[in-house]
């Protein structure tokens, strides 16, 4: 057909560039439209248009259909799966970490961004205390080491769990007292080292816990809190004492006590014990203490019989 005899919705001057390039026996056609004096009318354009998608060229131009076959190098890999991410856009993976640190006790670090503020369990043999994650899911805490190799665990909220370990030279010298429980109300330990008195020095109590470095040293005691002080959290105390490396020779008198006020009054408080080190039971052991009325309010009670004494000699 010659260019003017054209219909005249066509009457349009164009150029048309036709390229033929051989592709493994196919054969891909294009068609460049180079210029429109004016623009066809849309019945025009459907005209041209070939009625089936997989055709390349429309048959009125004379060339036989071709079918169309879309190539993608062999090397462009796919999306692959969607990572899911915290609401601060952090991958999900929850890990925990120990870091070895001062008189047998470890750095934990929990980083689960996909539990911002959730109760978390973390495990170390039988001792157990719960936590809570920040907004972010973090949380920092110190723990004691039982075993020179020693494993936590932190359990999560739908049946997930991270695990870690730490070597820690010497953790299985220390002498430890562990109590345990659930909620605002526990048995505190106090030890009272080489004859000290209550409130004395060598009184180690959570009023007065010392610090690790003590025990570095080989001069005392310590006390460590674990748990969140939140209704219904497993909470503990543990007083390690460094045995394997201690100056002097002497003992240390244990007791546990507990505040007597309106929230415990009259109540039955219950708590599991555990000692731990050379010639220590090593099991725990369930204590359940009835409180006086709450006519004697706003005193302490001391229990000088549920945990042993222990006995240090010079090294």
């Amino acid at each position: 057909m010659r260019p003017g005899s054209s219909s005249p919705a066509l009457r349009a001057f164009f150029a048309i560039s036709l390229a033929l390039v051989p592709l493994s026996g196919w054969a891909e056609e294009r068609l460049t439209l180079v210029g429109l004096a004016k623009p066809p009318q849309p019945a025009a354009i459907a005209r041209l248009l070939p009625n089936d998608p997989q055709t390349a060229l429309p048959p009125r131009f004379g060339h036989p259909a071709l079918p169309v076959r879309a190539v993608i190098p062999d090397d462009i890999a796919g999306p692959g799966p969607v990572q899911s991410v915290g609401p601060l856009g952090l991958p999900c993976e929850a890990r925990l970490t120990a870091t070895l640190s001062q008189g047998g006790t470890v750095h934990l670090r929990l980083e689960a961004p996909c539990h911002p503020s959730e109760r978390v369990t973390l495990r170390h043999g039988k001792l157990q205390a719960d936590y809570f994650t920040s907004s972010s899911g973090i949380i920092e805490t110190v723990f004691p080491a039982l075993s020179e190799i020693a494993r936590y665990r932190a359990d999560l909220r739908g049946g997930q769990f991270v695990q870690t370990a730490a070597h820690v030279p010497g953790a299985e010298t220390y002498e430890r007292v562990v109590t345990m429980w659930h909620g605002h109300t526990g048995l505190a330990i106090h030890a009272f080292e080489y004859g000290a008195r209550q409130g004395q020095a060598g009184h180690i109590w959570r009023g007065d816990p010392r610090a690790p470095t003590i025990a570095e040293a080989g001069r005392g005691g310590f006390l460590l809190e674990l748990g969140a002080a939140h209704p219904g959290a497993r909470r503990a105390e543990v007083y390690s004492f460094p045995a394997g490396d201690a100056a002097r020779g002497g003992a240390v008198r244990i007791s546990l006590g507990v505040q007597v006020n309106t929230a415990t009054c009259g109540q039955k408080i219950e708590a599991v014990t555990l000692q731990l080190g050379r010639d220590l039971p090593g099991e725990p052991v369930d204590v359940s203490v009835t409180m006086p009325d709450c006519s004697q309010a706003g005193g302490y009670l001391l229990l000088k019989n549920l945990a042993r004494d222990l006995k240090i000699a010079a090294q």
